[in-house]
């Protein structure tokens, strides 16, 4: 952005419409400064409809580049893999076609650049995150009731729903133990890392297994004492309480953590495992885990 020769453009596949305004905000809440901002269009200038995201970035691209004709340099930062690769064929195949006699318009080949950025992301806190939604689902059925919405829109309502009680192991030993699986049995993108709780039941749990287990927020200590893997589709690690004496409840024969499965897998099979690798002394750390809900929280029709 600092250099005077640059053409600077900020380029999304986010639709025109629907999202214009936030990325506006967004820019300038960073203090950052494009020469264009180039969102996805409904239609091209040319009445065209384009097929994906990618395609709409590639035919931007390619006439800004015959635009600005002397331009020998164009640098890509991308975030998504896929489109990093896809960027680097097509500008490999539209050089090849500049050099080519009857080339449609006549350029010299430019050099490009596509920079792999690592993805980023943020979330809000959990709390914030929910009043933000209700104020929006506030804002959503007052415009019904006072006739300003569309009339083919209905009022809406955020549910609660508790997919499992647990002992919930912090963000940072999540990490820890996910390190015992990753980069050792697939790609990423057919693995799905867990690593996140000690299973008490796969529901709410009701009030008298609550009661004994210390109720929400109680913290047990777990120590890391095995390893296992079943069918190659899905690892957990077994654990104890520290001191191996504290009462916890389990549905699991065994107290464990499921730490990742493999597509199509679901982390309830770990109850077919029954034969663990012990860990070494060395590398059974212990961990704090609080008993509470996992809750997944929707936008439903009243």
């Amino acid at each position: 952005m600092a250099l005077n020769d640059a053409l600077c453009v900020l380029l999304t596949g986010r639709g025109e419409s629907n999202f214009a305004d936030i990325i506006k905000r967004m820019v300038k809440s960073k203090n950052l400064e494009f020469h264009m901002t180039c969102l996805k269009p409904a239609v091209g200038p040319n009445n065209q409809k384009f097929g994906s995201t990618m395609k709409f970035k590639q035919e931007l691209l390619s006439d800004l580049v015959y635009t600005y004709k002397h331009a020998d340099e164009l640098r890509i930062y991308e975030d998504r893999p896929r489109h990093v690769k896809e960027f680097r064929e097509y500008f490999h195949t539209f050089n090849q076609t500049l050099q080519l006699p009857d080339t449609p318009i006549p350029r010299k080949p430019i050099t490009t650049e596509v920079i792999q950025v690592p993805e980023g992301a943020t979330s809000l806190n959990p709390v914030t995150e929910v009043a933000e939604v209700q104020r929006m689902i506030n804002s959503h059925n007052n415009a019904i009731l006072d006739g300003t919405a569309s009339p083919n829109l209905n009022p809406l309502q955020l549910t609660r729903h508790v997919l499992y009680t647990g002992y919930i192991l912090s963000p940072p030993d999540t990490d820890k133990l996910i390190e015992l699986v990753q980069s050792q049995h697939a790609p990423s993108n057919q693995i799905q890392y867990l690593a996140n709780n000690v299973l008490i039941c796969p529901r709410p749990a009701p009030q008298h297994l609550l009661d004994r287990v210390g109720g929400i927020g109680a913290t047990v200590r777990f120590r890391l004492t095995g390893l296992a893997s079943l069918e190659n589709k899905l690892w957990a690690a077994r654990v104890v309480p520290v001191p191996e004496n504290t009462k916890i409840f389990t549905e699991n024969t065994t107290a464990m953590v499921v730490l990742a499965v493999r597509r199509g897998a679901i982390p309830r099979e770990a109850s077919r495992i029954h034969s663990w690798e012990a860990v070494p002394s060395e590398r059974r750390f212990e961990f704090d885990a609080t008993v509470g809900e996992k809750v997944l929280l929707k936008v439903e029709r009243e």
